[in-house]
C-alpha cells in the first residue's frame, strides 16, 4: 500500500519506519529513512526518534551523528524524547561519551534517559562510573525501574563488585525500589555470582527463586561452572537443563561432553547411543557457544531486556 502511495507524506514515512523498527527489521526501517531523505521529504521530531531507534539497535553510528547534526542545525529543542534517542543510540554505538555531552545538555531528563547512560556504562564494562551516574540517578530524584536494576546488575557483574550487587539486589528484594525483582534480575545475580566464582551461592539463588528458573537461568550458572572448571556442579545443572527440556538433544550432548571429560567413558557413551535410540540430533556445529549467547542476552546486550525470552 505505501509504494503505492504517488508522494508519501512525513506521516507516513515515519509510520514505515516505526514500524520496521518495531519488528526488529532495522535495515530495512534506515533503508526507508534514507529513501525518504532522497525523496525530499523533511523528517520531523517523531521521525528522528525512530530513525535512532534503529541506528542503535543495529549499530549505525554514522546515520546517528548525521541525525544529531541535523537537530543541531535545525535548532530543535532538545526534548526528553529526542534527548534520550540520542543518549541511547550513542551508547549502544559504543560512544558513551557523546552520549553523556548530550545528557548534559538536555534540560528535563527521566529514568529511561538515565537508563541509557548507565546500561551504556554497563556495556562498555565501566562498572565503577556506571554505579556513580547510579548514585546521581537517585540523588536527582529519579526513582529506579527494572530496567535500572538489570543494568546496574550487569555492570556489577562486568566489574566484579559482589558486594556491592548483592547489597543493592537485596535493597530490591526489601522494596527499596517500589518493586520486586523478577527472573531477569535474578538472571543477572546467578552472573554475577558465577563470574565471580561463587558458584555455591550462585546456586542457591537459583534454587530460592520466586519463579521456575528458565534454560537461560541454568545456563548462565553452567557457564560459571564451566569456566571455573567445577565438573560435578556442571554435571548437576546440566540435568536440570535435561529435565526441563528432555527434547534437547543439545543437553545430552553436553552431558555426555562432561561424562567423557571426566572419563567416564561408558557413560558417555550411554547417552549417546540412547540419544540415538530416541532420534535426537544434535545440530550440526552445535557447542555450549549457542547456550552462552542465549545467556548474554541477560547480562550484555546493553540490558535491551526486550529481546528477553
Amino acid at each position: 500500500m505505501f509504494d503505492e502511495m504517488p508522494r508519501p507524506e512525513v506521516v507516513a514515512w515515519t509510520t514505515m519506519i516505526t514500524s520496521y523498527r518495531n519488528r526488529g527489521r532495522t535495515f530495512h526501517a534506515l533503508a526507508t529513512f534514507r529513501r525518504m531523505l532522497a525523496a525530499h521529504v523533511a523528517p520531523n521530531r517523531v521521525t528522528m526518534v525512530a530513525a535512532l531507534g534503529a541506528c542503535a539497535a543495529h549499530c549505525a553510528v554514522d546515520t546517528g551523528i548525521w541525525i544529531h547534526e541535523y537537530v543541531q542545525k535545525q535548532g530543535w529543542e532538545m526534548d526528553v524524547v529526542l534527548g534520550t534517542a540520542l543518549v541511547d543510540m550513542y551508547g549502544k554505538c559504543g560512544k558513551v561519551s557523546d552520549g553523556m555531552h548530550v545528557f548534559s545538555k538536555m534540560a528535563k531528563r527521566n529514568v529511561y534517559t538515565w537508563n541509557s547512560i548507565i546500561g551504556a556504562l554497563a556495556l562498555a564494562q565501566d562498572g565503577k562510573t556506571a554505579l556513580q551516574w547510579f548514585s546521581r540517578m537517585q540523588n536527582d530524584g529519579v526513582q529506579p525501574d527494572e530496567v535500572t536494576l538489570i543494568c546496574v546488575l550487569c555492570a556489577c557483574a562486568h566489574a566484579g563488585f559482589v558486594d556491592i550487587g548483592r547489597k543493592i539486589f537485596n535493597l530490591a528484594i526489601q522494596g527499596e525500589y517500589g518493586f520486586q525483582p523478577g527472573i531477569k534480575h535474578f538472571g543477572c545475580m546467578v552472573d554475577l555470582l558465577s563470574r565471580s566464582g561463587h558458584l555455591d551461592d550462585a546456586f542457591r539463588v537459583v534454587e530460592t527463586m520466586p519463579s521456575q528458573p528458565n534454560a537461560v537461568i541454568w545456563g548462565l550458572l553452567l557457564r560459571g561452572c564451566r569456566a571455573r572448571g567445577d565438573s560435578w556442579l556442571s554435571e548437576h545443572v546440566t540435568m536440570r537443563l535435561v529435565e526441563l527440556e528432555p527434547e534437547n538433544a543439545s543437553h545430552y550432548v553436553l552431558l555426555s561432553n562432561l561424562y567423557a571429560e571426566t572419563g567416564r567413558w561408558q557413560e558417555a557413551q550411554g547417552i549417546l547411543h540412547w540419544m540415538k535410540k530416541k532420534g535426537l540430533r544434535k545440530d550440526a556445529g552445535w557447542s555450549l557457544r549457542m547456550l552462552e549467547d542465549k545467556s548474554k542476552k541477560y547480562t550484555t546486550d546493553g540490558c535491551l531486556l526486550e529481546y528477553v525470552e
